[in-house]
């Protein structure tokens, strides 16, 4: 049970999406701070339903960067050679701002990589 006065370290929940709105499970999610000599960061993996929870010491503006590649592979020939057929590669970016107490939600649109 916590404190009256005792304050929350601030939280983000990042749900990642396809272009289409479809959830992107299994998508990588990092966390961190542009400015210089600035060392905040974190890195969670989504869940099926394309989220991720991040908790953080203070609140901040921070940059979030979602990415998902997918490689199609087969084995040809003999000796078998792996060969990748294509990839589906997401990519996003958005900027949050994590406030003490409170749960920041923000989603995190991905569309295919340059």
């Amino acid at each position: 049970m916590a404190a009256c006065n005792e304050v929350e370290p601030p939280r983000a929940e990042i749900t990642v999406l396809r272009f289409d709105g479809t959830p992107v499970g299994d998508a990588r999610v990092i966390i961190y701070c542009t400015e210089p000599g600035c060392v905040v960061a974190d890195t969670a993996y989504t869940d099926f339903n394309g989220l991720s929870t991040h908790e953080f010491a203070l609140p901040a503006v921070l940059k979030v960067s979602a990415f998902k590649v997918t490689e199609t592979t087969i084995d040809t020939g003999f000796p078998p050679v792996t060969v990748v057929l294509g990839d589906d590669s997401l990519c996003g970016d958005e900027f949050i701002t994590l406030i003490e107490d409170e749960v920041t939600k923000k989603t995190v649109i991905t569309y295919p990589c340059n």
